[in-house]
């Protein structure tokens, strides 16, 4: 994107433009529209900085001293490296809790880490919100409408039933890592029985 945009000043000679330069150095609230297809694993350049922020405002007020600052941070650190080794005993321990029983739900348990995992599942369960608008079948491909049962969200889901790939126009997989919830909605395919292996691929696939 900096690259395209350094070709479009250059160009049209838009250097000394004050909308585009203001626009350009709001790229951080606009830019992420345009790399949904790049993966991030949902991280955004300016997360850190956002979540030190939380912490602060979160154990911190104006009336507080330094010494009652610095006692309310180590305990706050302290909590976060116990929530962080309780995850990781977790993960080399045991299977996460499935709040359902499916094929699908008890493969990803066995594969992906604890907060993956819970993600998925989310994602997963959260395909109640969703209904078939419209199906098309041409070939092995496969192409599903789904809409928000109560809102004015909409996806397409593109399915091919040989190569047994699946992808959604909310780019959720490629950018983030997750399979989203529109890519279940339409149950009535089949889809988590075409294999034995239904977590997602690294290219967006069904199994492997």
């Amino acid at each position: 994107m900096e690259c395209c945009w350094r070709e479009l000043y250059e160009e049209w000679d838009l250097a000394e433009n004050k909308w585009l330069s203001n626009l350009y150095s709001l790229r951080d609230k606009w830019g992420p529209a345009f790399n949904r297809d790049i993966f991030s694993a949902g991280i955004r350049s300016t997360q850190r900085s956002e979540s030190t922020n939380k912490v602060f405002k979160q154990m911190s007020c104006g009336t507080m001293t330094l010494t009652e600052f610095v006692n309310h941070y180590e305990k706050r650190a302290e909590k976060m490296r116990e929530a962080q080794a309780m995850d990781d005993f977790e993960c080399v321990s045991g299977r996460p809790r499935r709040i359902v029983n499916t094929g699908i739900i008890k493969h990803a348990s066995e594969v992906y880490t604890i907060h993956s995992f819970r993600k998925f599942q989310e994602e997963f369960l959260a395909v109640m919100e969703w209904r078939v608008a419209n199906t098309h079948v041409e070939d092995a491909a496969c192409t599903f409408v789904m809409v928000q049962e109560f809102g004015q969200r909409q996806h397409t889901v593109h399915f091919n039933v040989n190569e047994l790939t699946i992808a959604c126009t909310c780019k959720f997989f490629e950018s983030k890592g997750v399979s989203p919830r529109a890519n279940y909605g339409h149950g009535g395919s089949g889809l988590a029985t075409l294999t034995e292996d239904p977590a997602p691929r690294d290219d967006g696939g069904l199994g492997t």
